[in-house]
């Protein structure tokens, strides 16, 4: 039967990399929202390097952490929903030269049921990292613009939060269809792909330990998933950053200004966002995974000698 201690370690491995996502993820993430928000009042970059060089400029280093409470409230519990979700319902890997249709159609199942519980939650505070990520200080930028310098003298103003709790309460919730393909369907396409590359990487023994493999299966998993997602994300970030419109209105408004290119705008940030954000999380989900198992290995043995022990004073 299931402790206490045996459900307390299934949280610590799941939520292990939504802390390894904020913190590695959160510039790129910044310059990837600014970018596909250019069209919804956000200022208009020429690509990722000037976004990320005018805004150090204009807001200083710090910025580029902004929107890091409401991403840390929505990957820590997101990850342990998302990643312990899918543990628990995850099939055993299948033996060598077995059929793995089956197999396929179960890890598929178990990435969709990892992605339900996280919409919900999730829509308020992608909307609410959004709106943060996208605000521009602009009466420091057009003070620093009109003297040449920024004194960093910032005027009392609604925070974001504050912003969003004043308007209607249907604006946490823009964008939650885009948000639920994502994460369903979409959830099972992820973990379907990362799974058959970790076992067809194990069955010719590619690299020694599963967490080098992880770390491999992550980024190439972590690449196409965001390839093949991205004019997605786009048009999600556009709908979530304006307050009325349909996702048929935003796709038109993007393609009509920026022509069909709009809906890879950022897309080489996003990328390398994904191959770093997915590579590093999937290994300290392997890694954290694997210190838990070795120290329980560790108790078992060492309660088992104990139990010899005791048998052999009972019976010497």
């Amino acid at each position: 039967m299931p402790t206490i201690e045996d459900a307390l370690e299934k949280v610590i491995v799941a939520v292990a990399p939504g802390f390894a996502f904020v913190a590695i993820g959160q510039p790129f993430d910044l310059i990837r929202v600014r970018l596909a928000a250019a069209t919804a009042g956000v200022p208009a970059y020429a690509g990722a390097i000037d976004c990320a060089t005018t805004t150090f400029r204009r807001e200083g280093l710090l910025v580029f952490w902004k929107g890091a409470v409401p991403a840390l409230l929505l990957n820590v519990p997101a990850s342990g929903l998302f990643y312990g979700t899918y543990k628990h319902f995850q099939p055993p890997s299948p033996s060598p030269g077995a059929a793995t249709a089956d197999w396929h159609a179960h890890v598929f199942g178990a990435g969709v049921l990892a992605g339900l519980p996280t919409c919900t939650f999730s829509n308020p505070l992608e909307v609410w990292r959004v709106r943060a990520q996208t605000e521009v200080n602009s009466r420091l930028v057009s003070h620093s613009s009109s003297s040449g310098g920024s004194s960093g003298v910032r005027l009392n103003a609604p925070s974001v939060f504050q912003k969003l709790q004043a308007g209607p309460k249907h604006i946490f919730m823009r964008g939650f269809s885009l948000t639920m393909f994502r994460n369903v369907p979409g959830s099972g396409l992820y973990f379907l792909s990362y799974e058959s590359a970790m076992h067809a990487m194990e069955s010719r023994c590619v690299l020694n330990s599963h967490q080098d493999r992880a770390l491999w299966a992550g980024g190439m998993v972590g690449f196409g998933f965001n390839l093949v997602f991205h004019p997605l994300e786009v048009v999600r970030v556009n709908v979530m950053n304006t307050d009325t419109g349909t996702v048929r209105a935003a796709v038109q408004e993007l393609v009509t200004k920026g022509g069909y290119k709009a809906l890879y705008r950022g897309v080489l940030t996003t990328t390398a966002r994904a191959i770093l954000l997915n590579a590093s999380g999937l290994w300290v989900l392997e890694s954290v995974q694997a210190l838990v198992n070795t120290r329980r290995r560790s108790y078992d043995d060492s309660a088992s000698s104990t139990r010899r022990r005791d048998d052999f004073a009972l019976h010497p």
